[in-house]
């Protein structure tokens, strides 16, 4: 009897239990909320800016955020600070990890380090209302010392070489060159310079001397470390010889320009050795100069123009010449190539239409840039190609701003209007 009751009170304590369960159930966690990240943007530096921190995008959550680079050789990341390593493109992605109240998430933007653009010009419109030699770093304006032409530009390391020529109010122009501003002489008497270049410790600048007495007795002169040496014109002892620029190539120098036969009968390309002697010389006294020299491997690439009854785009390749029918330069001077794997490309002024017309050839078909400019020189690095120049805006004397096109897309310079680009370098290393 007795365990029949206490039978009876243990089921009808299982049964208030279970209907107490019931009427109580276990409290459920809320799901965590998913987060959001936003506005995650990097702006593009240069190769040579300094490590800098991320800005943290915007969450609804406040889990600190992570950051990784997939490309090292771009761009490394510690903790929120990134330093560049080299040119290109890279991608960052930002996480933030999961907490008891907001899930884990991530976002992913892209980062450019750009190279450094250096571009050599003048000024026509100064304060004394002289002549200034120019360049830009990345777009930033710096005057050069004294007054004078800026032609060409070269950078090593941290220095900055531009080629010129040199003048004091009233004179003739001097040859010489600015070495992060600072002018340098190259000779007390007249002339110019067209190129520069430095290999070591030394520096190589060619150019052409004359006598004030007879500006006509034009001698071709290369500068090495200031010492002077007169280039010698093979084609005739008696007619001219022009030096456009100078390269250094496998510890090689070559200097490229043209030669002019007495009493103007004609020129020819020439290519003189870093000694003064001669390199390469063409018979083909239709050809008027190479302006441009690049060396791919074991392929030497040269540009310059023809003549009959205009001025006529060529290349050579290995001493192969090859026409660009319709390119219309205006003059021979302003020419330009680089090569890009199999691809080569020339810039200069086209006026088949009438007007100054900036463009470029790519295997010999144009592309126009724009009218009512000039382009002066063509650089590339990767697949990116770079030309500089002159944008008018009207014909009066002076109306003209300085510019470059990257991959065809018109970029200002800052500068007063009479201001021109002649020349580029892009350096993709720190």
């Amino acid at each position: 009897m007795k365990f029949e009751s206490l039978a009876a009170f243990l089921l009808l304590c299982f049964i208030i239990y279970g209907c107490s369960k019931k009427n109580n159930p276990t409290p459920q966690i809320p799901a965590p909320t998913s987060v959001t990240i936003s506005n995650f943007t990097i702006p593009s530096k240069y190769i040579d800016d300094v490590d800098f921190t991320i800005l943290a995008p915007g969450s609804n959550s406040n889990a600190d955020f992570s950051y990784i680079s997939d490309d090292p050789a771009v761009a490394t990341v510690k903790g929120n600070t990134i330093h560049i390593t080299g040119v290109g493109t890279v991608n960052i992605t930002v996480t933030q990890t999961a907490t008891k109240n907001y899930t884990a998430a991530s976002a992913k933007t892209t980062f450019t380090v750009l190279p450094n653009i250096y571009i050599a010009g003048s000024s026509y419109v100064t304060a004394d209302g002289n002549l200034s030699g120019v360049y830009w770093k990345n777009g930033n304006i710096n005057y050069l010392e004294g007054h004078g032409l800026g032609t060409d530009i070269f950078v090593q390391g941290k220095d900055v070489y531009v080629a010129g020529s040199i003048s004091d109010i009233g004179a003739y122009y001097k040859p010489g060159y600015w070495r992060n501003g600072v002018k340098h002489l190259l000779s007390n008497g007249s002339g110019e310079t067209s190129a520069i270049a430095v290999s070591g410790t030394d520096v190589y600048v060619v150019g052409t001397t004359f006598s004030e007495l007879d500006p006509n007795d034009i001698h071709p002169t290369v500068w090495k470390n200031g010492n002077i040496m007169t280039l010698p014109n093979p084609l005739d002892i008696n007619g001219k010889a022009v030096p456009k620029g100078v390269i250094v190539y496998n510890n090689k120098v070559y200097i490229f320009g043209k030669t002019i036969g007495s009493n103007g009968t004609g020129s020819s390309p020439i290519v003189w050795n870093g000694d003064g002697s001669v390199f390469m010389l063409s018979k083909e006294k239709i050809v008027y100069s190479v302006n441009s020299l690049f060396f791919q491997g074991n392929d030497l690439f040269m540009c310059g123009s023809i003549y009959t009854n205009n001025h006529y785009l060529v290349y050579w390749k290995n001493d192969v010449a090859n026409s660009i029918i319709n390119a219309s330069a205006n003059e021979d001077a302003y020419s330009s190539m680089t090569v890009v794997g199999s691809d080569v490309y020339i810039t200069g002024t086209d006026l088949a239409k009438g007007t100054y017309t900036a463009a470029y050839w790519k295997n010999g078909l144009q592309t126009e840039l724009a009218q009512n400019a000039m382009a002066m020189e063509i650089a590339s690095q990767g697949k990116d190609i770079y030309i500089v120049g002159a944008s008018y805006l009207s014909y009066n004397y002076y109306d003209y701003i300085p510019v470059y096109w990257l991959n065809g897309n018109l970029i200002k310079l800052s500068g007063p209007k009479g201001t021109n680009a002649t020349s580029i370098a892009i350096i993709d290393h720190k």
